[in-house]
């Protein structure tokens, strides 16, 4: 088995860094492909503060469903040892694609940060290392198979190591005043549709709202 990565040496960690801090420079350096994002931002932060809490910055995480890798890039600067797993961001047509001058710049940013970015699933994932940490935010709500899921990520870690797995809160008080005022619990459905497209399938004259 075989699995594609970018590497990888580190320009600068700092140690005295706090996680809010992180976040906002993961932003900056992976923006403008992390502007689609911004709205996850707090989310975000909620994960690392318990991450950081939890364990110790001199850990290993493999975080399962990266992305571009606004958090991967955040915990490296941290001082955390990060691997990223993402196939969607190197696959055409899909909401969270890059095209290719996208994938280069985004690789740099990867490896002056001592980050890697996997282009491979965690269900044909293949590596003799074991981390500290698998991490997942908001993927295990796309898998037919959630046990499987759960246990391709579990067979990463290392004994007594920590799964950290999140998914949306869809019926939260925001979420549900969103609903009832006819919106959409995302926040930006940008990622997922675009007003032409929709127009096309419902025959014309949408007009978008976040």
């Amino acid at each position: 088995m075989t699995w594609d990565c970018h590497t990888i040496f580190c320009k600068s960690i700092s140690f005295g860094m706090n996680p809010r801090e992180a976040l906002l420079l993961a932003y900056q350096e992976l923006a403008p492909f992390s502007d689609r994002h911004n709205w996850e931002f707090f989310n975000n932060l909620k994960h690392i503060e318990f991450l950081c809490k939890h364990l110790g910055r001199d850990k290993s995480i493999l975080d399962v469903g990266s992305g571009i890798g606004i958090l991967a890039l955040a915990l490296s600067k941290l001082g955390y040892t990060v691997d990223g797993l993402d196939k969607y961001i190197f696959l055409p047509n899909t909401y969270i694609s890059v095209d290719q001058d996208a994938v280069t710049k985004l690789q740099k940013v990867w490896a002056d940060n001592n980050l890697r970015i996997i282009n491979d699933d965690i269900s044909t994932f293949v590596t003799e290392k074991k981390y500290d940490s698998v991490v997942t935010i908001a993927v295990i709500e796309h898998q037919k198979d959630p046990k499987g899921f759960i246990n391709a990520c579990v067979s990463h870690l290392r004994i007594g190591g920590l799964f950290f797995c999140s998914t949306p809160n869809m019926v939260d008080l925001l979420n549900r005043f969103r609903v009832l005022c006819g919106r959409s619990a995302f926040r930006d459905l940008k990622p997922f549709f675009n007003a032409e497209k929709v127009s096309f399938a419902i025959g014309g004259n949408t007009r978008y709202r976040k």
